[in-house]
């Protein structure tokens, strides 16, 4: 018989709205523990984070998860705060990153649960390290520099300076340096090569002038101190 989880839409919330649209997806879990398997062999050396915002996309953030990590994926990605917390709630206990910065009254509960958290805006960084220096805890970082896209993310302009800030912020590991690129799907496209121009520019630039003590499980390996959100495609 074949695994599978059923996960109906919002709009389905009542019973007269499923009389009227009765939406349903029906999705093959050991499928999908295939394909997370694949991307991880692929992305290899790097690591994979599932990105499981929204519901998992309207599939089921909790199954889901539990099978991407399951299946090799060694974090989880969401957009909110609320999402992280109900993973945590649920019994997940991997690395999950934060995409977007959040309110600053939610730093405490971002410490708390041990929040991977995602930062291109002073008063944040400033916000997790009293937090952090609250809980006598530590909370990672990543630093979003917006190469081109223009959604999220520091000006390159300003990245420096910010990286400069998150070093000497107490509480505040410095753990990576991130992009989003608009046109990912297509490495070739000259919107993702100037992008990616921009991004290797920025590191460089970085570590020249910013000293950056990297955590000790990543400290061996450069490599590992950087990425880039580069969805995988099979």
């Amino acid at each position: 018989m074949r695994e599978s989880v059923a996960v109906g839409s919002a709009a389905a919330s009542s019973a007269a709205a499923r009389a009227l649209r009765p939406t349903r997806a029906e999705v093959n879990l050991a499928a999908l523990r295939r394909n997370v398997n694949r991307l991880t062999e692929l992305a290899a050396p790097a690591e994979l984070w599932v990105v499981v915002k929204a519901n998992a996309y309207g599939h089921g953030a909790l199954q889901c998860a539990r099978q991407a990590l399951a299946a090799g994926a060694r974090g989880l990605c969401v957009a909110l705060v609320q999402e992280a917390v109900e993973l945590r709630e649920a019994g997940i206990t991997s690395q999950i990153m934060v995409l977007s910065e959040q309110s600053p009254h939610a730093a405490d509960l971002l410490v708390a649960h041990d929040l991977t958290c995602v930062v291109y805006n002073q008063h944040y960084i400033a916000a997790l390290s009293a937090a952090a220096t609250r809980a006598q805890r530590q909370v990672k970082v990543h630093l979003k520099i917006d190469t081109g896209m223009h959604r999220a993310g520091v000006d390159p302009a300003q990245a420096v300076e910010l990286a400069r800030h998150i070093v000497t912020a107490p509480g505040v590991v410095f753990e990576g340096v991130m992009t989003h690129l608009a046109t990912a799907d297509d490495p070739q496209h000259p919107a993702t090569q100037r992008q990616l121009v921009t991004f290797e520019q920025m590191l460089a630039e970085q570590s020249r002038r910013v000293m950056v003590i990297p955590s000790p499980a990543r400290r061996a390996d450069p490599a590992n101190w950087v990425h880039k959100t580069v969805p995988l495609r099979v």
